[in-house]
């Protein structure tokens, strides 16, 4: 098969000598292509040729002295299915040329009615024709591929969250207990330890992302001491494990606070510090800093990390950056594990605009390094809803409730109960293993809230709340529901709140967030008078789509935000009217439309825009979304709404 453009080549199966000259002709008349054409002069020696090399089109006789008829075009795509074919023959005949096109032919040409030109157009197009379906069935392929890759990983972090979780929350626990100050320190670095491991889970399900290039790096103000200080401290029972000195070595003339992305910077670092304890068997490792520039605003830093291991062989050290590719220390010592480590970092490194620099050499150690561009002005800072927070988790003691938590493993039992007995003493939790269960507690007892976990047995978290919320008539039917899952990922968030969830908290579940969700929800159903706490209250429209759209023309831009504020306002009214008059149907067309504005103003994945406007499916009845809901929605559209109209 040619690769270059405008050459072809054609084998062309065909007994008749003047059949083929005139083929010839007909295909190298101009200088616009040229058309190789290799003959075969029989069905047997035509299907050896397509087996032993490659052609972009197969002209085809279907009168051939081994071989007639459409019986010809059928035994050809049976032994070499993936041929492009145009059957060429003399049979002016419709049933046969429908037959021959039903077995996979791409054309039908005969040969009495053939102009000059028209061969050369069947060619390229049954060419292009085929070329576009591979391209299609390419990017089928690579979408399923994604899809496996997406499942595999969503099931990946499951797995491993799980007993995060059950760690995570037993160190709370521990935390609890007046424990003497080394113990404190075991614990304070446990918790580190099983944040970093969470970190580093999250990142992995990102890796897809990372090597897009649609991963954006975040801006805030970071401690270079505290941060180079905290992974030492996290890295030291490793090294003293090993026997290994490791030490900080912070150039003075580095800046104690840079702007920069820290949860980026402290994952690149932390890679580079496992792979130098894992290949590192005595003397030091080195976690060390210089400022190779800095003016009033701007500094570069240099970050490396050192040691004094095996090295890396000069022939290993291209390879070591690939995915799924082991770094070989030595020549005959392969080290356990995915081989994604310094993959990873390569492509943290480039969000950063830098390369992850190697100077290795064999039995002498490694030095990985690696340089960021960083501000040093303040940025202004995302608000800070810890105030908000601890007054929810304060008033959580004074909270009588009676909860169902629904969810299959003990430890994950025990460890939310005894969060639930320090944090919220009024709480009455009843225990169901599985969603049968839950929904036979459902139906015998009122409860305020339920806390359901996805993957359970018998009957997952997603059915179990479909069931429930079919159950017209239950005064359990309409109750918050808060997911519990270790899926993190975002097709599993959506998918809680399309079945009817209202909220959803990851494990490793972290208390705060537990507690705050759970405060929240049940002041809605305890005491429905009070008005609704938004944490969005202060959400900001992004209007990047819009200016990408304007491409620079102010006038452009303006009569947008113009048109897209009066008939946000106009749909939004509509959209609240039809929830009161209970029109589902009309509701959710205009639901559809406000997606479109939603994702204009860059308010498209919000919880509760992805609940309230979400998709309607047949078995939707009644709205699957509180009073208090669709009212947060309006309040989150009504402000977008005022802020489009100050542009």
């Amino acid at each position: 098969m040619n690769d270059k453009k405008n050459e072809f080549r054609i084998l062309l199966i065909e007994d008749n000598v003047f059949d083929v000259k005139l083929v010839s002709l007909y295909l190298n008349e101009n200088e616009d292509y040229f058309f190789e054409i290799v003959n075969a002069t029989d069905l047997g020696v035509g299907l050896d040729l397509v087996h032993r090399d490659q052609y972009d089109v197969v002209l085809l006789d279907l009168s051939l002295p081994d071989s007639s008829g459409i019986n010809t075009i059928k035994t050809f795509l049976t032994e070499s299915p993936d041929s492009t074919v145009i059957v060429l023959t003399g049979y002016d005949d419709m049933n046969v040329a429908l037959e021959a096109l039903e077995y996979g032919a791409a054309d039908y040409v005969v040969k009495s009615d053939i102009e000059r030109g028209l061969l050369k157009k069947s060619i390229l197009y049954a060419y292009h024709s085929r070329k576009n379906e591979d391209l299609t069935k390419a990017k089928e392929l690579a979408e399923k591929t994604a899809e496996m890759k997406h499942r595999f990983l969503a099931q990946m972090s499951h797995e491993l969250r799980t007993p995060l979780n059950v760690i995570n929350g037993i160190t709370g626990l521990l935390e609890k207990t007046d424990p003497n100050p080394k113990q404190m320190e075991y614990i304070l670095t446990l918790k580190q330890s099983t944040k970093h491991l969470l970190s580093l889970i999250n990142e992995i399900l990102d890796y897809s992302k990372l090597e897009s290039g649609k991963m954006q790096l975040e801006k805030v103000k970071v401690n270079l001491n505290k941060l180079t200080r905290d992974l030492i401290n996290t890295h030291k029972y490793k090294a003293i494990e090993k026997k290994l000195n490791l030490y900080n070595q912070m150039d003075l003339e580095t800046p104690e606070f840079i702007i920069t992305d820290e949860k980026r910077l402290h994952q690149l670092l932390t890679i580079l510090l496992d792979n130098a304890i894992k290949y590192t068997d005595t003397g030091e490792i080195i976690l060390g800093t210089e400022c190779i520039h800095r003016d009033d605003l701007h500094t570069l830093v240099r970050f490396y990390v050192k040691d004094t291991g095996r090295g890396i062989d000069d022939k290993y050290q291209d390879s070591v950056f690939e995915s799924f590719t082991q770094a070989h220390r030595s020549s005959t010592t392969t080290e356990a594990g995915t081989g994604l480590g310094l993959a990873i970092g390569k492509e943290i490194a480039l969000l950063f605009g830098s390369e992850l620099a190697l100077k290795s050499k064999l039995g002498e150690g490694s030095e990985f390094s690696f340089i960021i561009h960083a501000g040093l002005n303040e940025v202004e800072e995302m608000q800070n809803f810890s105030p908000i927070f601890d007054e929810m988790i304060a008033g959580a003691k004074d909270i009588y409730a009676k909860i169902l938590l629904a969810e299959d493993h003990f430890l994950n039992q025990f460890v939310i109960k005894e969060m639930l007995a320090h944090a919220m003493p009024g709480i009455n939790l009843h225990i169901a293993n599985n969603g049968l269960e839950a929904l036979e507690c459902l139906k015998n007892e009122k409860f305020d809230l339920i806390l359901m976990d996805i993957s359970m047995p018998e009957l997952d978290g997603y059915d179990t709340t479909r069931t429930l919320r079919s159950m017209i008539g239950n005064p359990n039917s309409n109750i918050p529901i808060l997911a519990l899952s270790a899926h993190s990922l975002k097709p599993e968030i959506e998918r809680c709140f399309q079945v009817g969830m209202n909220d959803f908290v990851s494990k490793p579940i972290v208390e705060k967030d537990l507690i705050s969700k759970m405060v929240k929800h049940l002041r809605q159903v305890i005491e429905p008078s009070l008005t609704l706490e938004i944490l969005d209250s202060d959400v900001k429209i992004n209007l990047s789509y819009l200016d990408h759209l304007a491409n620079g023309n102010a006038d452009l831009r303006k009569e947008m935000i113009e048109k897209l504020s009066i008939e946000f306002a106009n749909d939004l009214n509509d959209l609240i009217d039809h929830y009161h008059k209970s029109y589902i149907r009309a509701y959710y067309q205009k639901a559809h439309k406000l997606k479109t504005t939603m994702a204009y103003l860059g308010l498209k994945e919000h919880p509760i825009v992805i609940k309230t406007l979400m998709t309607k499916t047949d078995s939707v009845n009644s709205f699957p979304f509180s009073h208090e809901e669709i009212m947060q929605f309006n309040n989150i559209c009504e402000m977008a709404i005022s802020e489009l109209k100050k542009m």
